[in-house]
């Protein structure tokens, strides 16, 4: 069927054809809402047509998620309601007073059956226009028209007409017009003439030697670029659905292009609401596969706790699949006795320390503790947590110190304890979780065993954005977060916790954690795990290739083994470590971080722990002087420094308060330090400090301090201004060296860093070197002995080279593998929620060196 049956246009299209008077209109008795079918929807749809209300390309006769708009559209223009849901407001469905407005643009009535006769005539000459005019009305139009595609060739199939002599098959592409493409006798034909990224439509005419018969519905494929669907005729929803081939999984769920009268078995015929997809799934048990299909946007909550071994999967093209848990409000009014501060009323399901947010436009609004505050504060909501689900009163002060109302601004407010929840064993990939309530995060496995989390964006959290209990997470990122308050210290938005984690382990491949605020926070850790034992935690936490921006540091996970390989810092102020006296091991490898907080909480060892930095660089740049060293030691096991770049702010009065410091040591200890550059300003403390009665190893290193002497270290309680007495005083570093700040400049070839002798002199030291990510050593850099000798591209033996000092591999993050040199660049990692969003549709495809 076609739309835009207005008279004057079907005068139009019929020409001299006679048709069925429209001189009364059609009246609506019956009350409609999604999923509804029938002549009432038919007639519904004509109607808004002809208002210009509803744009589908065709008359359907289902009440699908296109009608429910136009409607909300009729009753915004009509004055009858503007917000709300069908279930609260009645917006979007038919009810009393929408029934009343469509009658009072009606005259006194017609027929039913007159108006599809009208929509058969039209058929009919449509049908003649495109060279197949019925010609036997007698004769049955085919019926249960199906298309599906598969190795490079598309199947039509209906139902056999009685009397029929043959089948005209015609096709068309999307925005084309019919052609005949076959006449078989068979109920079946195969189209082999097809290319990928295109649309088809087929329909199919009965004939005998008595003519032919009306065509039949149309059925479509769309064949993506790797793929396609099939789709069904006579449903509004089929132009945006059904696109793709997504077979394998026992429930389907589209808001977009799905109904709850659906069966929900395929894409084709998918549920709309999650609500009706949990009672399915529910019902079907442990190992239900879910597919979510991409675009897809609820504002309810998918809780499948109680299933074990469940998968859910996102499905299609375009975006991932959101499961948000805020609502969007639109209700405000002014606050008595304030001019900037607004209030509504909401229901929320949490407790205890879950805490409301607020946003606008989709950003985090400022989080104050009264009215008073607020007033004085744009951008800004009063806390609110836990309130067992009685009312709630949530006051905001609008960035624009406008009414919210009116100031053309989307206010959303959380008010579901989570997105989404499942058992044990999940299986998740491919979605977006964000504005939930609760501490555990939007998607939380908290205390869920064997988690497999991938490409998943858990956006806006409380505490914590994602949570497991144990398994592995890859491709995924936690975007956005709430500050922390007196009432949660401390937020982390991946964490990992289980009553008992002593035989589990946790896994991060290609994780990612980013602040949207650009203001440096002060007790945000990115990663954790632990169990209910605080000195306890898991056998194993391993980090590869992942990053933590914007925060105070990677993580202290408590774990036997930690390890952290390929970490990516920026905007930190705090070294990854561990912090649990039964770690036995912490390893961090290829570590590329910028530190830039004004303060720095260093990192710190416990006693027994072995941690090793390895082929790792830390770029240092305040914008002011640390009041802290990089690593306090306040342990006694091994710290091993091997193949490192310590690099920091060579401004004078800026610089790093010292590399290195022990405190509250044990009676014994042992520092390890091979292959590292010391470079930068140490203002206060040491490069190296060994304390009283440890022990020191360590050699083929490179010293430099830009303003005065190149060394400052410190040995049984004695510091030392000079590599010479060092080294005869520790027996150590005989082969070391230290840099002349005369040779230390853009542009000298003999620079120690290859970044700098190969660019151009008043280059800024800013776009090459170290600050630009790049930390080869240049093999030409000139060096000196403790006794003052100079060395060109060596250490003092005169044969190792140089470039054996820092790292001697790296992290490439487009290979996903260690490579060997120094790193040349910092990696670009996505640092903005539409980076997020874009890097999880196809991280294979993301490019990390642009």
């Amino acid at each position: 069927m076609f739309k835009n049956l207005s008279l004057s246009l079907s005068l139009l299209i019929i020409g001299t054809f006679s048709i069925p008077s429209l001189s009364q209109a059609y009246v609506f008795n019956n009350q409609l809402d999604i999923g509804d079918r029938g002549e009432d929807v038919s007639a519904l749809q004509q109607t808004l047509t002809n208002l210009n209300h509803f744009s589908y390309p065709t008359i359907t006769g289902y009440f699908g998620h296109v009608t429910q708009t136009a409607v909300q559209l009729f009753q915004s223009a009509r004055g009858i309601v503007s917000s709300g849901t069908p279930e609260s407001t009645g917006y979007g469905r038919v009810g009393p007073m929408t029934l009343t407005a469509l009658n009072s643009i009606q005259g006194s009535g017609v027929t039913t059956s007159t108006l599809l006769e009208l929509l058969r005539v039209v058929q009919a000459r449509i049908a003649e226009l495109r060279g197949n005019a019925p010609t036997n009305p007698d004769l049955a139009s085919p019926s249960n028209v199906t298309a599906s595609h598969g190795n490079d060739e598309i199947t039509i199939k209906w139902s056999e007409v009685f009397e029929a002599q043959f089948y005209l098959v015609q096709r068309k592409e999307y925005g084309g017009t019919y052609q005949n493409i076959a006449t078989t006798t068979d109920t079946t034909f195969i189209d082999t003439d097809i290319s990928r990224n295109t649309r088809y439509y087929y329909t199919v005419t009965a004939e005998n030697n008595d003519g032919r018969s009306v065509s039949s519905e149309y059925a479509y494929v769309y064949l993506s670029g790797g793929g396609g669907g099939s789709g069904s005729s006579n449903n509004e929803d089929a132009e945006e659905g059904c696109q793709i081939d997504a077979s394998g999984y026992d429930i389907y769920v589209d808001s977009e292009n799905g109904s709850d009268t659906n069966s929900g078995t395929g894409p084709c015929d998918a549920f709309a609401a999650l609500q009706t997809a949990t009672a399915v799934a529910t019902s079907t048990g442990d190992g239900v596969k879910v597919a979510l299909a991409r675009g897809s946007h609820w504002r309810e909550q998918f809780n499948l706790a109680s299933l074990e071994n469940i998968t859910i999967e996102g499905y299609g093209s375009g975006n991932l699949p959101i499961i948000n848990g805020s609502d969007i409000v639109t209700s405000w009014s002014l606050t008595s006795g304030q001019s900037n501060t607004y209030e509504t009323e909401v229901i929320h399901n949490s407790s205890g320390t879950n805490r409301l947010t607020v946003y606008e436009d989709g950003i985090l609004l400022t989080r104050v503790t009264n009215v008073s505050t607020a007033e004085s504060t744009p951008g800004s909501f009063v806390d609110i947590k836990g309130s067992d689900g009685s009312p709630v009163t949530v006051y905001i002060h609008p960035s624009d110190d406008g009414n919210p109302t009116s100031n053309g601004k989307i206010y959303e407010v959380s008010t579901r304890l989570t997105a989404f929840a499942g058992g044990a064993g999940a299986t998740i990939s491919g979605l977006e979780t964000s504005k939930a309530i609760s501490n555990n995060g939007s998607m939380d496995l908290v205390s869920r065993t064997n988690a497999n989390v991938s490409q998943v964006l858990a956006s806006w959290g409380t505490k914590h954005n994602l949570g497991i209990g144990s398994g592995q997470i890859s491709d995924s990122i936690a975007f956005g977060f709430d500050d922390v308050t007196s009432y949660e210290p401390s937020v982390v938005p991946i964490v990992a916790f289980l009553q008992d984690a002593s035989t589990s382990d946790v896994v991060l491949n290609r994780v990612f954690v980013v602040n949207a605020d650009t203001n440096q926070p002060t007790g945000i850790t990115a990663f954790y795990a632990h169990d209910s034992d605080i000195n306890g935690g898991f056998s194993t936490f391993s980090a590869t290739q992942s990053a933590a921006i914007g925060v105070l540091s990677a993580g202290t996970p408590r774990a036997r083994t930690v390890i952290w390989d390929g970490l990516y810092n920026d905007r930190v102020s705090q070294l990854p470590s561990a912090a649990s006296t039964d770690t036995d091991i912490v390893e961090i490898r290829r570590l590329q971080a910028k530190l830039s907080a004004q303060t720095l909480t260093p990192v710190s060892t416990v006693n027994g722990l072995e941690m090793t930095y390895e082929n790792s660089v830390i770029l240092s740049t305040p914008a002011s002087g640390y009041t802290s060293e990089l690593f306090r030691i306040s342990g006694a096991g091994p710290f091993n420094l091997l193949k490192n770049v310590l690099y920091t702010d060579r401004t004078a009065g800026v610089g790093q308060r010292g590399f290195m410091n022990v405190v509250s040591a044990a009676a014994t200890g042992t520092i390890n330090v091979e292959q590292t550059v010391f470079d930068g300003n140490v203002t206060f403390l040491y490069q190296i400090s060994v304390p009283s009665g440890w022990n020191y190893t360590g050699d083929y290193n490179v010293f430099y301090h830009v303003s005065g002497t190149p060394f400052r270290s410190q040995f049984n309680g004695s510091a030392f201004t000079t590599l010479a007495s060092w080294q005869a005083t520790t027996t150590q570093d005989v082969n070391s060296v230290y840099l002349a700040g005369a040779d230390q400049y853009v542009g000298n070839t003999n620079a120690f860093w290859l970044g700098w002798s190969g660019a151009t002199s008043g280059t800024a030291t800013s776009t090459v070197g170290p600050a630009a990510g790049d930390f080869r050593v240049n093999p030409n850099a000139r060096v000196y002995g403790s006794g003052g000798t100079a060395y060109i591209g060596t250490f003092a033996d005169g044969t190792t080279p140089i470039t054996e000092a820092g790292p001697q591999n790296h992290w490439d993050w487009n290979a996903r593998e260690a490579v060997s040199g120094a790193p040349a660049a910092w990696p670009n990692v996505p640092d903005t929620l539409e980076e997020s969003k874009e890097y999880l549709l196809d991280p294979e495809s993301w490019e990390f060196y642009p």
